[in-house]
């Protein structure tokens, strides 16, 4: 068992075993150290185990710490999953317990996010799903799969003069404004710009920018796609709500499905939502399936938090509340410096 810190024998690559282990995500790409690390300063663990010159498992982690938010180690905080990828029993077993003995150490709690039901056998949250489109490669077929009153929506964002362009880190700053503003009218603190910077720093080759302009130009909608392997997704989007009426995160949506259909992706991701939510409805009018999420919480070795704090409960309630009232000045300069510590 290697903590991916210790120089490492010669073999299989941790960005190797991402691209041929089956269950691997974009989640296990080695880039998160940089970014979360960078970013926010959270110390981030490549844990590993090998058999010979390949690696039989690896599972990333990360130490959030915060007064408000708690002490937790999280696989993998800002995202919707993570967890161990393992070829067998043995390797699954082996780091869980270099994750555990980790953990004990630092006397956290630990948060580990799956698609495997019953991987552990620890207090399992079930209410988060990701939301999955199946591709086609023609764009005119998929387009007609969508029902008319989809189709007529994105017709109309056409009329009234809404355009999209695809942007790299030039971008970020149309980008940042309208996420900054949205998950302030969220109730939610923002991530830093710099957190988004060092992803597109990181990923340079799998991530990009989508921006939605109105007829003069101004952006009002945008989002943060990600790609890997057949998969597209779209971890953060952000439209104005006061240019609602001019359906701007229909038109993004469709022009990303769009260039994933003429790019080869097999199938795009809406994103997590709440089962049962107004976000969650909305997702499935596009015909998008919900594939369940398992987050796995272990409390800490005092036994006094269960889950992570930042995933339920009255104080969340009551900053999001709170935070809805903060002019987007004084959000945008807190929220980064809280951030770091909020899992979601």
């Amino acid at each position: 068992m290697s903590d991916g810190t210790a120089p490492r024998t010669p073999g299989e690559s941790w960005s190797q075993a991402v691209e041929t282990l089956p269950d691997a995500s974009y989640a296990h790409l080695d880039g998160w150290k940089r970014v979360v690390e960078r970013a926010y300063g959270n110390p981030c663990t490549l844990l590993e185990c090998r058999r010979g010159g390949h690696l039989a498992g690896i599972l990333p982690v990360v130490h959030l710490k915060s007064l408000l938010f708690g002490n937790n180690l999280v696989s993998m905080p800002y995202l919707d999953i993570g967890g161990p990828v393992f070829i067998d029993a043995s390797a699954f077993r082996e780091l869980m317990e270099a994750c555990t003995e980790k953990a004990e150490k630092l006397g956290a709690g630990v948060c580990v996010r799956s698609c495997s039901q019953g991987l552990l056998d620890w207090e399992t949250q079930t209410d988060k799903v990701t939301m999955h489109l199946r591709l086609v490669p023609d764009p005119g077929e998929m387009l007609r799969r969508f029902s008319p009153e989809r189709r007529n929506r994105i017709k109309k964002g056409a009329r009234l003069g809404l355009s999209v362009t695809f942007e790299g880190q030039d971008g970020l700053q149309d980008f940042y404004g309208i996420y900054a503003q949205n998950m302030r009218d969220l109730g939610s603190p923002a991530h830093s710009q710099l957190f988004f910077a060092e992803i597109m720093s990181a990923f340079p080759e799998r991530t990009g920018l989508v921006i939605v302009r109105d007829a003069s130009r101004a952006p009002i909608g945008a989002g943060l796609y990600f790609r890997f392997k057949g998969l597209l997704a779209l971890p953060w989007v952000s439209s104005l709500r006061d240019t609602f009426r001019l359906n701007p995160n229909i038109v993004l949506y469709w022009e990303l499905i769009r260039m994933g259909c003429q790019t080869g992706a097999q199938v795009f991701d809406f994103g997590r939502s709440t089962v049962g939510s107004g976000t969650f409805e909305y997702k499935r009018q596009w015909g998008a399936e919900p594939v369940p999420l398992y987050w796995y919480h272990r409390p800490r070795p005092s036994g006094k938090a269960g889950a992570p704090m930042d995933t339920k409960g009255e104080r969340r309630r009551a900053l999001a509340s709170l935070w809805k009232r903060l002019p987007l000045a004084v959000a945008n300069y807190i929220g980064p410096r809280l951030r770091g510590g909020i899992s979601l």
